[in-house]
């Protein structure tokens, strides 16, 4: 009997687990020397949006040049590569200097990633509800993130500043993103293809709890300086591209082997 693709997310979901459970291990209990640790922590948190990354293009290249699917995957693989490099050089400013300015050059991939998402939310919401999006209605509601995002700000009382504009920006933008997603998961009925899209809204989660601590100035830059709430957010933020992953890779394998390899073994008998 063949291995179900089933067990191969399992797999995947168990290895998930076990990066956490190292992360979670050198942020709190390790007893290397500091910069080495924050060096073990910062590489190991880069594997799970280059999983991310990699599960995307392996959709992408699964579709055939006609398939409409192929499109969406297409933008959407741009854009977890723009933040997976975002992530690289935010990791590597952190490793060279122990900080990262804000704006930094990963700011530039993380905003060009949005215009990708925008474009594959966008995409996959007309090929599920079968319906055109206005162009209107898009540039709607980035007016509301902007204006939205500037309220926050100035609510928080936070200095008026392009580095935390773009905290803020992100948080709300990551929200709207993820409700976006949500509905875009409502409207594939839960189905097996539509886990990506859940894996989104909780990325979007982690990274408004990430942006909140950053500007609040609660966020730990590095291990000897952290506390609870920072690894907290760094594990949330790291295990959502995880989530993100797993969601990538079970519709690849849903592609490759079909929605019937899925059935429990049990469920067949």
């Amino acid at each position: 009997m063949t291995k179900r693709p089933l067990y191969l997310i399992s797999a995947f979901a168990f290895i998930a687990v076990f990066l956490i459970a190292i992360y979670i291990y050198f942020y709190q209990f390790s007893s290397l020397p500091a910069g080495l640790n924050n060096m073990v922590l910062n590489l190991v948190s880069l594997v799970a949006p280059l999983s991310s990354a990699v599960f995307a293009t392996m959709i992408y290249r699964s579709f055939a040049q006609t398939d409409k699917p192929r499109q969406v995957w297409k933008f959407m693989t741009v854009f977890i590569w723009m933040w997976t490099i975002a992530e690289f050089i935010w990791v590597g400013y952190l490793i060279q200097f122990g900080d990262v300015p804000l704006p930094s050059f990963a700011d530039a991939f993380w905003l060009v990633g949005f215009a990708f998402l925008t474009i594959a939310l966008r995409k996959q919401y007309e090929n599920v509800k079968r319906q055109q999006v206005a162009l209107w209605k898009i540039a709607l509601i980035w007016a509301a993130v902007f204006v939205l995002s500037l309220l926050v700000l100035l609510l928080a009382g936070s200095s008026l500043s392009l580095g935390n504009y773009l905290e803020y920006f992100y948080a709300v933008a990551d929200f709207a993103a993820g409700i976006v997603a949500i509905r875009i998961f409502l409207a594939f009925r839960g189905g097996l293809m539509s886990r990506p899209w859940i894996g989104l809204f909780v990325l979007g989660l982690a990274d408004a709890i990430y942006a909140w601590l950053i500007t609040t100035e609660m966020y730990a830059m590095s291990q000897t300086e952290g506390d609870i709430v920072s690894l907290f957010a760094d594990t949330t933020y790291m295990a959502a591209y995880l989530i993100l992953g797993i969601g990538f890779y079970a519709t690849y394998l849903v592609l490759k082997h079909g929605p019937e390899s899925f059935v429990p073994p049990i469920a067949e008998a």
